[in-house]
């Protein structure tokens, strides 16, 4: 009975994310840390990294243990691997993670972005789409602030499989797995002329 119930609160989870809670794969992981070992600060107190729909954790444990100074957050809105990944997180005592059991893509977020944050996205073209529009909402709302004083870097985005619609990639890499999936980086600068016109 508790795993058929934890199977429909998954599947429920899906049906309203649009997305199952698949983990990405470990050659994607090791695309996205090649990425970041080129472009994340040298000092990590000023770093914050916030996975946008962490399912069961396995980047965002990763993220956690190789930039133990910096600040991990996950999101995810299906109840088993949310509550798994919390659990997990106090089990390992991973202090520096905080995940919210929230939809990024439907509300604002609790943690405003800042210039210098990294994103990490494993989504659907549907969500990426929603995420453009919300990173065009932030802009405009003037969400992304200059508070950060170590240094002028952009607003970051690492994308495993799909593209941000509307953006240019600043580095792509295609792996050579089964499905040739593809990791996008993208350098969301502070100046709002890049934020394309949804209306178009």
């Amino acid at each position: 009975m508790l795993a058929i119930t934890a199977v429909l609160s998954i599947l429920i989870g899906s049906l309203r994310a649009g997305i199952s809670p698949m983990p990405s794969s470990r050659k994607a992981h090791r695309a996205v840390f090649e990425m970041l070992e080129r472009t994340t600060p040298d000092n990590q107190q000023t770093l914050t990294l916030i996975d946008c729909g962490s399912g069961w954790g396995h980047l965002l444990f990763k993220l956690a243990n190789r930039y133990p100074n910096a600040r991990v957050i996950g999101y995810e809105m299906s109840f088993i691997p949310w509550v798994t990944s919390y659990l997990l997180a106090h089990f390992f005592l991973l202090r520096n993670v905080t995940i919210y059991r929230k939809n990024f893509l439907s509300q604002a977020l609790p943690v405003s972005l800042q210039e210098g944050d990294i994103l990490f996205t494993y989504l659907y073209p549907k969500g990426m789409e929603k995420l453009a529009k919300q990173l065009a909402a932030e802009h405009q709302n003037t969400a992304l602030s200059s508070t950060n004083q170590s240094g002028p870097w952009p607003l970051q985005l690492i994308s495993i499989c799909f593209a941000l619609p509307g953006f240019e990639a600043t580095e792509q890499k295609n792996l050579t797995d089964l499905y040739r999936t593809k990791v996008y980086r993208y350098s969301l600068e502070k100046d709002p002329s890049i934020i394309p016109d949804r209306n178009r």
